[in-house]
This record gives C-alpha cells, sequence and structure tokens, in this order.
C-alpha cells in the first residue's frame, strides 16, 4: 500500500484498462447487424461485426480491445519504472496557463473576505444550500434511474448516486464507509437486474440482465468509497469546486439531450 501512493497514476490508468476491457468483453453484440446475421442463420459471426457501446455510441470491438490492451501495457510500464511526481514534473503546462493561475489567484485574494469574516459565514444559507443541492440531486436520481430503465444503460445513475450519497451521508467508521459504498449501489444494481430481465426465477435472463449493469455499478462504488474516504470525521457540505459535482451535473445534461433525442425518435 505504501508504494501505491506514489503510483497513482499509473494505477488508475491499469484499473480503467482491465475494467474497460471486462466491460468490452462482457457488452459486445452485433447491434445494427442483428438481422443480417438471422437471415443467413450465421452460427458464429466474424469479430470484424462485434460492436461495444459506450454512452450511446458505438465503438469495432476489435478496436475497443486493442486501445484498452495498449493502454494496460503503458499503465504497467509507468507503474514499474515511473511514480506521479516524475509524470507530473515530465508535462510541462503551457505558459498562458501559469499567467491565467496568477491573475484568478489575486483576483481570489481581493474578493474572498479576511478571516474575521469567514468565522461569521452564515450556517443558516450553507444549510439551505445543501438542501437545495440535495433534492435536486434526488431528481436527477430520479430520472436517469428513468433513463436507465429505458435504456439499459446505468453509469450516469451510479455516477449521480454516488454524488448524493457524498453530500448526505456521515459515516462514523471506516468500515462504515466501506458498507455503504457497496450496499447501497448494490441494492439499485439488483433493481436494474430484475427489470432487465423482467423474471426473478430465471437465472439466465438475471445474467444477462445484472452483466449490462456490473461495470457501472463497479465505477459508482469505487467513487463513493473514494470520496467518503476523503471526506471522513467531516460534515457534508456544498462545494461548487468538487469534481464529482461536474461530473453529475454533465451525467444529467447527456440523460437530459438523450431523452430529448428518444422522445424525438417516437415521433418519426
Amino acid at each position: 500500500m505504501e508504494r501505491l501512493k506514489d503510483k497513482k497514476i499509473p494505477f488508475t490508468i491499469i484499473l480503467v484498462s482491465i475494467l474497460m476491457l471486462i466491460f468490452g468483453i462482457i457488452t459486445k453484440d452485433y447491434y445494427g447487424e442483428r438481422v443480417y446475421l438471422i437471415r443467413r442463420r450465421l452460427e458464429e459471426a466474424p469479430l470484424r461485426l462485434l460492436d461495444v457501446q459506450i454512452f450511446g455510441i458505438s465503438f469495432d470491438y476489435r478496436n475497443f480491445l486493442l486501445f484498452f490492451i495498449v493502454t494496460l501495457g503503458i499503465g504497467i510500464y509507468l507503474f514499474v519504472y515511473k511514480n506521479d511526481k516524475s509524470l507530473k514534473n515530465g508535462i510541462k503546462k503551457p505558459a498562458v496557463y501559469a499567467s491565467l493561475k496568477n491573475k484568478y489567484s489575486k483576483f481570489e485574494n481581493k474578493s474572498l473576505p479576511n478571516k474575521e469574516l469567514d468565522a461569521k459565514i452564515d450556517l443558516g444559507n450553507e444549510s439551505r444550500t445543501l438542501s437545495i443541492v440535495g433534492t435536486v440531486s434526488l431528481f436527477a436520481l430520479c430520472f436517469t434511474f428513468f433513463m436507465a430503465y429505458k435504456t439499459s444503460f446505468s453509469l450516469w445513475f451510479f455516477v449521480i448516486l454516488s454524488y448524493y450519497h457524498h453530500i448526505s451521508l456521515k459515516p462514523k467508521t471506516r468500515k462504515e464507509i466501506l458498507v455503504k459504498s457497496i450496499g447501497y449501489p448494490l441494492i439499485f444494481l439488483f433493481l436494474f437486474m430484475i427489470i432487465d430481465s423482467g423474471d426473478l426465477y430465471d437465472l439466465s435472463r438475471n445474467l444477462s440482465g445484472l452483466s449490462k449493469h456490473v461495470i457501472p455499478f463497479l465505477i459508482g462504488v469505487l467513487i463513493m468509497f473514494f470520496t467518503l474516504r476523503k471526506r471522513f470525521e467531516k460534515e457534508p457540505a456544498f462545494n461548487i469546486k468538487s469534481p464529482l459535482l461536474w461530473v453529475s451535473t454533465i451525467c444529467l445534461l447527456v440523460s437530459i439531450v438523450r431523452f430529448g433525442i428518444y422522445k424525438s425518435m417516437e415521433t418519426f
């Protein structure tokens, strides 16, 4: 575990590559070529007809596997020979970035109140803001759950679920973080499995329904675990700079756009 402290970037590359390879192997299908296969009664279709769908976009199965095999190899190389510090130092940021950062720092120092005023922040307004964000997050959860039911794609839901728990849960122990990070998303994983299969007692259909949501579930568990662990022993608070907030917002916007496309296709 000590070694992983300086290997976060390579470890993330390796983990994402492995998860995407598993996702591709599990979810590969013929999609638009299904009718072609049925007409010709092919028992084993060639790999060139296989696709993998991510975010509603189809990728050639062979190219998909090749890409993430390459990234896996890169991740293993970086894990063995590099560390986070050397990788960050090797990436030269443009001069424009440094200039903008300095200007923003000066602007922020002028705009922010002094420490005496910081100590008098209205806690009522802060809790009200958190309550509003929590309500919006609940709406986003309901909407993305509906879209997951319609499209059998649940990644957006599990990401927003992680953010909702991030601003609402108050775990008292690290063990509680682990249990809740797995337990809460697991409930919805089984709900999606039952919805997709339509039969609780049909094992083969249940496994097929489960396979569509395993990778989004694992991603949601990891996000929820690490964000709650980072906030351990701190009260839930709204932070507009939170990366998870912006990722969740993008997930909701993409779901809304996809819903609009879905409804427009129904009219034709």
